[in-house]
């Protein structure tokens, strides 16, 4: 009991110095030696994980490697966006290539070009129907008022959209001060509307009167370029446009 006695005073002394010399917490340490530390951050470097320094790994050497990860990731992740964006480039100049049209729109006009001439005696043929990202910058650029939008924000680059051109004896006309010019192009916009699509001679900034497009699929391929150039099968007959002038 004795002995009991004498190790049980000299434990509380001992506690007993530590807390005469312990100024401080040690959090409050931390803090003071690296002040623009968050709270939050103190617990996971101050007691760093158990685990990890039972295998001789102490907090500075888990920091640098969390940053280690997160390099590799990062790159990792931008590797992985560029190749989608080549894949992507690829596809397109493909279709272009091939003057792709979606074969909805493609039939739809088919069928309206056919009313026009045969029930109105308006002769239509297509002038542009998939366009690559590069012309529709270059239109944008060149200021003749032809677009107004950039690169993948027509419906042109999902071949989504085409145009058209009203022949007269053979010459194409797009001047809407002729009147039989423009009851042509105003009964195309009727029939393209009729059908389901979107006429660009509606439009006011400005108006397009050659202009058809697929509305509501080029809102969701705006959305999502990637997954819906994914989805074409290039191999398919449809892929390539019937027309021979979009070629």
């Amino acid at each position: 009991m004795k002995i009991l006695s004498v190790l049980a005073a000299g434990l509380l002394a001992a506690v007993g110095v530590v807390q005469a010399h312990e100024v401080k917490p040690r959090e409050l340490m931390l803090v003071s030696v690296h002040p623009n530390l968050e709270q939050g951050s103190i617990h996971s470097l101050f007691f760093p994980d158990p685990f990890a320094c039972e295998m001789g790994i102490w907090p500075n050497e888990i920091q640098a490697q969390k940053a280690q990860q997160k390099a590799h990731l990062d790159a990792s992740h931008r590797r992985a966006i560029l190749q989608g964006e080549s894949t992507l480039a690829l596809r397109m100049k493909h279709l272009a290539r091939i003057g792709y049209l979606d074969p909805t729109l493609r039939q739809r006009m088919d069928a309206i070009y056919d009313e026009l001439r045969t029930v109105y005696g308006y002769e239509f043929i297509p002038t542009e129907g998939f366009r690559s990202p590069e012309r529709q910058d270059a239109l944008l650029a060149s200021g003749t008022g032809v677009t107004t939008v950039g690169a993948m924000r027509s419906c042109h680059q999902y071949g989504l959209a085409l145009d058209s051109v009203f022949m007269v004896n053979g010459t194409p006309s797009w001047d809407m001060s002729d009147d039989r010019t423009r009851q042509a192009y105003f009964k195309l916009g009727e029939l393209a509307t009729r059908d389901g699509l979107q006429w660009g001679g509606l439009w006011t900034n400005p108006a397009d009167y050659a202009h058809i497009e697929l509305k509501s699929e080029c809102w969701a391929a705006k959305r999502s370029a990637d997954t819906y150039f994914a989805a074409i099968d290039l191999r398919s007959p449809n892929a390539r446009s019937s027309w021979r002038s979009l070629q």
